[in-house]
């Protein structure tokens, strides 16, 4: 009746979910069981694309929206070859209740983002994730517009791995990871291309215990300011000049295109 999808038994759907003119503060497909998996899906709307619910599952789907995917102090969220195209942040995987900060043990948790595609072209983050605890970023592309392509406020247990960003995104795209008092990070084997002025990861005060190892950047450095303890394995090795050879396009999600 109001022009948007709600799903409310586990299962498997497939399809295209269109919502051209919904209020901007609604999702166009809602979540409202857990174990329920979109595999080959379409979501087209003009306000956000989904609210996602506990061990929800994306696979092989398209999303072209203002926000993307959304989920409040949910557990075992996994997306697996998505495009997002979106105007603002892409996905937001969050829990601001019960002082969230301080709790060894987030509510949030448990949540994999691989073999994805990301643009967008305004706001602050393309992947939000605010008192999340165990969760994977691995082998995605970022050509953001937004100011940070990943931002991960107390959050901890994250793994940044394999993962291509492009910096000279606009209108305000500059770093690729910030870690606002984030916890045992591990990033690694990264390609951060910049235009001179980009920064590739941003430890805020208040992190402590990150690794930082394998590691290739050119146009793009790595800002330290009130870290308080640092592994960095190797160092982030600077190319004066580079382009992406076959091997690593082949790296990247299949159909996903770089150009």
């Amino acid at each position: 009746a109001d022009g948007t999808y709600y799903l409310t038994a586990p299962g498997v759907y497939s399809g295209d979910f269109s919502c051209p003119a919904i209020s901007p503060t609604q999702h166009c497909v809602n979540l409202r069981a857990e174990g329920i998996t979109l595999r080959d899906f379409s979501v087209t709307t003009n306000a956000n694309a989904i609210q996602a619910d506990s061990h929800s599952a994306f696979f092989n789907g398209t999303i072209v929206a203002d926000g993307g995917i959304s989920a409040y102090a949910k557990t075992g969220i996994w997306i697996n070859g998505v495009v997002f195209c979106t105007t603002r942040g892409a996905i937001a995987l969050f829990d601001q209740s019960g002082h969230c900060e301080g709790v060894s043990t987030k509510r949030s948790y448990y949540h994999v983002i691989e073999n994805s595609f990301f643009t967008n072209t305004t706001g602050h983050e393309t992947i939000w994730a605010k008192c999340t605890q165990s969760l994977s970023i691995v082998n995605n592309t970022f050509r953001s517009g937004s100011q940070w392509s990943i931002s991960l406020p107390d959050s901890h247990d994250v793994w940044i791995h394999g993962n291509v960003f492009y910096l000279n995104g606009t209108p305000s795209n500059w770093l690729a990871v910030e870690l606002p008092r984030t916890f045992n990070v591990w990033i690694a084997w990264n390609w951060f291309i910049g235009n001179g002025s980009a920064w590739a990861i941003w430890p805020n005060a208040g992190t402590n215990f990150v690794t930082i190892e394998g590691n290739c950047a050119n146009g793009a450095g790595v800002l330290l300011g009130g870290i308080h303890t640092l592994w960095q394995l190797d160092p982030v090795e600077q190319e004066q000049a580079f382009a992406l050879d076959a091997d690593l396009l082949e790296a990247r999600p299949t159909g996903l295109s770089l150009s």
